[in-house]
Formats: structure tokens, C-alpha cells, sequence
């Protein structure tokens, strides 16, 4: 009985730890050590840079379902790891002012 002493208590310890840890939340999701943000662009052309201009999308579902029309080169939606008030705080940029894979933006979809 002693030898299984140890092994018990490390058992129930593993279940209690297990069922007090916090349910992922559906509006985001954790990638590595950092929560995805999931955002479409309002803006014009050119208005990359302005967060303002990123509206927040509730759920993975309403970002994988928001299409991105062709037309003007813009940018469309970006999941993105930071978040303020509903706009993110950051959004790397290339060469042509386009969002890119880079920091803060996990994943990238720009019209063409």
C-alpha cells in the first residue's frame, strides 16, 4: 500500500489541475504564447497602416468566411496578435505598403 501512495496523490493532483484549467475562448485562439485577433480592412487603398481601419472579427468562423473580392491591390484580412479596443495595435507592412507575414500578423489574405 505504501508503494502506491505516491502514484495516487500524483494522479489526483494531475485531475484537479486538469479541471480547473480555463476552456479556449471561441473569439480567439492561442497560437504558441500568443492570442490570434482576427480582423477585416475598411479602408481604402494606401490605409493600411491606419488601425483604425481594421474592424475586429468575432469568431475564427467570420474570418474564414469573409471572402476577399479582387480588385483594387488593398489589404483584405489579417489574423494578428495584438488587439485594442477592437483594432490591432500593429500591422507589419511590405515594401508596397501591404500587410505581410511578419511580427504581429500571423496570416495575411490581401486582394489582388
Amino acid at each position: 500500500m505504501k508503494r502506491y501512495f505516491f502514484g495516487i496523490i500524483a494522479v489526483a493532483i494531475a485531475f484537479t489541475a486538469v479541471a480547473f484549467t480555463k476552456a479556449p475562448s471561441q473569439n480567439s485562439k492561442q497560437s504558441g504564447n500568443f492570442t490570434d485577433y482576427y480582423y477585416k480592412f475598411t479602408g481604402a487603398a494606401g490605409e493600411e497602416n491606419d488601425m483604425n481601419k481594421w474592424q475586429q472579427l468575432s469568431t475564427l468562423n467570420d474570418y474564414n468566411a469573409f471572402s476577399c473580392p479582387s480588385g483594387s491591390v488593398k489589404g483584405c484580412k489579417i489574423i494578428n496578435t495584438t488587439n485594442s479596443s477592437g483594432h490591432p495595435t500593429s500591422v507589419p507592412l511590405d515594401g508596397s505598403g501591404l500587410p505581410t507575414v511578419s511580427g504581429a500578423n500571423a496570416s495575411v489574405a490581401n486582394r489582388n
